[in-house]
């Protein structure tokens, strides 16, 4: 049985589910390419530990998370910068 909601009434699955669809395409929306990325990795990572638990995909999603926060932390090679 689904928990009551707080305004005493029963819980809408189906607005919840709505709610953080949109929830998350905002913030989906505000995020640099950097953290996308960085999340896409984190979600293959999630889904590979439920779905496979193989150590051949934990060592591609390392190197994966290694190579982009290697990236990330590589700082730009702005024009008219000084070096």
């Amino acid at each position: 049985m689904p928990p009551d909601d707080h305004r005493g009434g029963e819980f809408n699955w189906s607005e919840a589910v709505r709610r953080r669809d949109e929830l998350r395409r905002d913030v989906l929306a505000n995020l640099s390419e950097p953290a996308r990325q960085l999340l896409g990795i984190a979600t293959q990572a999630e889904w590979e530990h439920r779905h496979l638990q193989s150590n051949a995909a934990y060592k591609l999603i390392e190197g994966k998370l290694t190579n982009t926060v290697r990236n990330l932390a590589t700082p730009a090679n702005d024009e008219g910068a000084d070096t």
